[in-house]
């Protein structure tokens, strides 16, 4: 991490909702209005409020962008169970037109640099700034990247990458549905690619901790392993 990554830590906007959807298990889109959010870069994140508004426990939460500036909207897409938390229930209730607070985006979940090979690995809604990787990449590419996406059931974004794949074949992608075959494709890249990839580990965090042990056994480089961990779904 460098100072350089907190920078957008600093700003906060209200931004409107444009559109929200539903889907797969408990998975809700909001896209909201980007006009007054500063550039962005692909992976970050943002801490989100409702500061007019009371809220029972937790009164933040922090949600990674699943979008580029390039596309006019800050998406992001979250899990929100039967039984939600205050903050998440006023979420699933916000209509078109309302309002949410932002603070960012900021983070290091960031691409190092322009030609070092990829290895990607989501699960579940971790997918989330990996999209927002590959959207950035999909614009010039000229690395070889291997995506690693476990889901349970659904796989969020899949028709999204699956454009970005079709259009160039250095880009493999895996959706897949167990811990066996996500270790199994892992050390199929780490043996084909070593330390020259960076890797970049994005869910629960019992899962990046596994994950990053895994990687670091094979004497990976510590800066080439970048994580995201999810919290609280």
């Amino acid at each position: 991490m460098k100072l350089s990554d907190f920078k957008g830590l600093f700003q906060k906007q209200d931004i409107k909702l444009l559109e929200k959807r539903e889907y797969g298990e408990d998975y809700v889109e909001f896209n909201f209005s980007s006009e007054t959010v500063q550039d962005w870069r692909a992976g970050e994140h943002g801490l989100f409020t409702f500061p007019d508004k009371k809220i029972k426990g937790k009164s933040f939460r922090g949600f990674s962008i699943a979008s580029i500036p390039e596309e006019n909207i800050l998406k992001i897409t979250t899990r929100i169970s039967p039984n939600p938390s205050s903050f998440k229930l006023m979420m699933k209730e916000m209509e078109v037109g309302d309002k949410i607070r932002l603070r960012g985006p900021f983070g290091w979940f960031t691409l190092q640099d322009e030609n070092s090979p990829l290895v990607l690995i989501a699960a579940g809604v971790g997918i989330a700034p990996i999209r927002a990787l590959l959207k950035e990449i999909e614009k010039e590419n000229n690395r070889f990247i291997v995506l690693i996406y476990s889901a349970r059931n659904e796989h969020l974004y899949k028709d999204d990458i699956l454009k970005i794949v079709e259009k160039d074949k250095r880009i493999t992608a895996h959706f897949i549905y167990s811990k066996e075959e996500s270790a199994h494709l892992l050390n199929k890249a780490m043996m084909r690619y070593g330390d020259s990839a960076y890797y970049y580990i994005s869910g629960m965090p019992d899962m990046i901790k596994s994950t990053r042990k895994k990687i670091a056994s094979r004497s990976i480089t510590r800066s080439h392993i970048v994580t995201d961990p999810f919290y609280g779904y």
